[in-house]
């Protein structure tokens, strides 16, 4: 089930860069989500922006998510 709805809700793109291992731990199924950063901008269902930065992974929402795309489209056209 998760799986299915995993794929539903992230990029072609996401998906090729994910693993995701399964495991038991105190009777309960967990999920590991291993997923390879190479510099690209992530959307999930296409509306949301999630921005890495350090430990920690930040949901940028209006203006914050426009001035960040602006600021990615001129670093990788310079």
């Amino acid at each position: 089930m998760f799986q299915n709805l995993y794929k539903q809700i992230a990029s072609a793109a996401l998906m090729c860069q994910t693993r995701i291992s399964w495991f038991e731990s105190e009777g309960h199924i967990c999920a590991k989500i291993d997923v390879d950063y190479n510099g690209d901008v992530v959307l999930i269902n296409g509306t949301e922006l999630y921005v890495r930065k350090d430990s920690s992974t930040h949901l940028l929402k209006g203006q914050d998510m426009v001035d960040f795309i602006r600021n990615y489209q001129k670093q990788t056209i310079n």
